[in-house]
């Protein structure tokens, strides 16, 4: 799983681990805001991308009949720096930057739209929230993630689910991924890390002790916890 993309072995997700006197629980949600962070406090990483895992969404074509996709995300403009998506045609890899971009998998481009070429057609989302579609990509086989639409997180408005994402107090599907620069040992971004912690998510909850790991993407398949 997830060995397909270049450089797999420098890709891990950020995982938040939360310690009470009573268990220990594992989590891939992370605040919203930790990307943005990690992005300005941390130098040294190659990449770091910051998604929203929607999961389920009903998606239409002007004028065409509601469909239901069940694995709808929402990534920043790091994301394609990390997973390497052949897309067609090509997009710069800043794409994600721009609001009301989307990328779509192939076989979802065929239930959507059939044998039209998808590229610069627009869907709708969420009722009024539209999408440009500015490319397809192979669908993601043995992969953690698997979207079938791929939209840019700037497109995602701050009060579509009812809470704000500038807060580190949510988590609710937020989810952090890093590219280190080839050669480099995660454990050594612990400090840093650590320091994120106290600075930000410590004391957002009484009681809770938080930490965040580096979890190698090409082990999250496999990881029990």
């Amino acid at each position: 799983y997830d060995r397909h993309y270049a450089g797999a072995e420098d890709i891990y997700r950020v995982v938040q681990i939360s310690e009470t006197p009573n268990e220990v629980d594992y989590s891939a949600g992370n605040p919203y805001p930790l990307p943005i962070a990690m992005r300005e406090e941390v130098s040294d990483f190659a990449a770091v991308a910051g998604l929203h895992a929607q999961g389920a969404a009903v998606v239409r074509r002007p004028g065409v009949d509601h469909q239901r996709l069940e694995e709808v995300f929402y990534a920043d403009e790091e994301f394609l720096k990390i997973f390497n998506y052949e897309t067609q045609p090509h997009v710069s890899a800043d794409l994600l930057a721009e609001p009301g971009k989307a990328l779509v998998a192939a076989s979802t481009a065929k239930q959507l739209f059939g044998e039209e070429n998808p590229v610069g057609k627009i869907l709708e989302l969420e009722g009024d929230l539209q999408v440009t579609i500015a490319a397809t990509f192979p669908d993601q086989i043995r992969a953690n993630i698997q979207p079938e639409l791929l939209i840019s997180l700037a497109t995602l408005p701050e009060d579509l689910h009812g809470f704000d994402r500038t807060s580190w107090g949510v988590s609710i599907g937020g989810v952090t991924y890093v590219k280190l620069s080839s050669g480099q040992n995660p454990a050594q971004y612990e400090r840093s890390l650590a320091a994120f912690v106290d600075k930000y998510m410590n004391g957002e909850e009484e009681g809770i002790l938080n930490k965040l790991e580096l979890q190698p993407a090409t082990n999250i398949h496999f990881d029990t916890r």
